[in-house]
């Protein structure tokens, strides 16, 4: 169960647990606080970044959660990090009001200048796969993917939908963002309660088979 579809399990159940606490699914989003879910996620695409992996796709709807962790790997690399997106081109990645790159908005154009990023970097596409079918940005991708072979750099294609052509798939490396199992959640609830209990004292009209039925679903 992906992210999205979690955080609508919770709001269809809200119900459940009141009228004991109001907004309690605001207590059961904080469940997946960065804090406790990125520890991982991180670690691996650091690893896949650091080993030279010259192309990495990652197939998400959690495209902000994706961009977090990229940011903390590159920190940690102390690597340069680009943004390109259709909505205005390339950008640096770490801070969020930084200028675009002028004339780098159309898919080829934003390639071609990522051509030209000094080596130690990694540079994200946000939903280019479905650009792909115009003969210009395709081959602009495949010069890319040869130019970071050489400098080490790596480009990381983050969509929505698995869309990317078969000759793109042959250079990549997969990247699956993880969610916590049944053992993680309870850790995480439980903590994430006893927060909200210091702040302000709480009582749960829940059972403990009724906690361990929505940790289930929640693990599926």
């Amino acid at each position: 169960m992906n992210y999205i579809a979690r955080q609508g399990y919770l709001n269809c159940n809200n119900n459940y647990f009141m009228p004991q606490i109001q907004n309690f699914s605001s207590l059961l989003y904080s469940v997946f606080d960065y804090n406790f879910i990125l520890m991982d996620d991180i670690r691996r695409i650091r690893q896949l970044i650091a080993g030279d992996n010259c192309l990495i796709s990652i197939v998400t709807y959690e495209e902000e959660y994706t961009l977090d962790i990229i940011r903390q790997a590159a920190l940690d690399l102390k690597m340069g990090l680009w943004i390109w997106s259709a909505a205005g081109g390339i950008k640096e990645g770490f801070l969020s009001d930084s200028l675009f790159v002028g004339d780098t908005s159309a898919p080829a154009e934003g390639l071609l200048h990522f051509t030209e990023i000094k080596e130690s970097s990694v540079c994200v596409t946000l939903d280019m796969a479905k650009h792909l079918g115009t003969g210009l940005a395709m081959r602009s991708l495949r010069n890319l993917i040869k130019c970071f072979e050489k400098n080490s750099n790596t480009l990381i294609m983050i969509d929505s939908e698995d869309t990317l052509p078969g000759v793109v798939k042959s250079y990549a490396r997969n990247f699956d963002i993880s969610f916590p199992d049944e053992n993680e959640l309870k850790d995480i609830i439980r903590q994430t309660l006893l927060r909200f209990h210091r702040k302000k004292p709480i009582e749960i009209g829940i059972t403990t088979n009724g906690m361990a039925a929505i940790i289930r679903n929640l693990a599926q």
